[in-house]
């Protein structure tokens, strides 16, 4: 599940975000690890998005980690 959520993230935040997110990541915590906290903390504060779409991808998260049943949010959520 989390590969398709981090597809799910660029489809959300667009390549040019997301490379610049992943490139940070590899380059910040090249040598060692990030945790789930700190890993969604950058995601949201990489996004872009403010406000109620910042709330929905936190959302998004949450499901996408940490739910049991199959995730509500999608991509399309945030057109």
């Amino acid at each position: 599940r989390p590969a398709a959520m981090l597809e799910g993230y660029r489809q959300i935040v667009g390549p040019r975000r997301f490379r610049g997110f992943a490139r940070g990541l590899a380059g910040a915590d090249a040598h060692g690890s990030i945790d789930e906290r700190a890993f969604v903390e950058r995601a949201l504060a990489e996004s872009g998005l403010g406000g109620r779409r910042k709330a929905r991808l936190s959302a998004y998260f949450e499901q996408w980690l940490h739910g049991n049943e199959r995730p509500q949010l999608t991509p399309a959520d945030f057109r």
